[in-house]
């Protein structure tokens, strides 16, 4: 039990930390357990990945959280918000 805990523990904590939706941590999880998934099945992820976080960050825009994803979402650069690729990419870099 101590060891089911530990091993996925984790994956659902870090599933918060940018601010994204918790239901991402099931997903990461089974990516994980499924060990090689296959080409598909990992484009079919990160599609999906990227389509909720397009989501949220459109959310955070319109009502911003105190959270990381809120941050990156209305950083500006150059007077610029950041575009939500990059936001993407920061933030499958941080959960992954």
């Amino acid at each position: 039990m101590i060891g089911d805990l530990a091993e996925r523990d984790p994956h659902y904590r870090m599933g918060g930390v940018p601010g994204v939706d918790r239901g991402f941590a099931p997903l990461r999880l089974a990516w994980i357990e499924a060990g090689d998934p296959g080409l598909v099945e990992v484009l079919a992820s990160m599609e999906h990945i990227r389509r909720r976080t397009t989501e949220e960050i459109a959310k955070r825009r319109e009502s911003p959280r105190d959270d990381l994803l809120t941050y990156l979402a209305t950083a500006r650069v150059d007077g610029e918000l950041l575009d939500d690729e990059t936001i993407q990419q920061i933030t499958i870099t941080v959960i992954a």
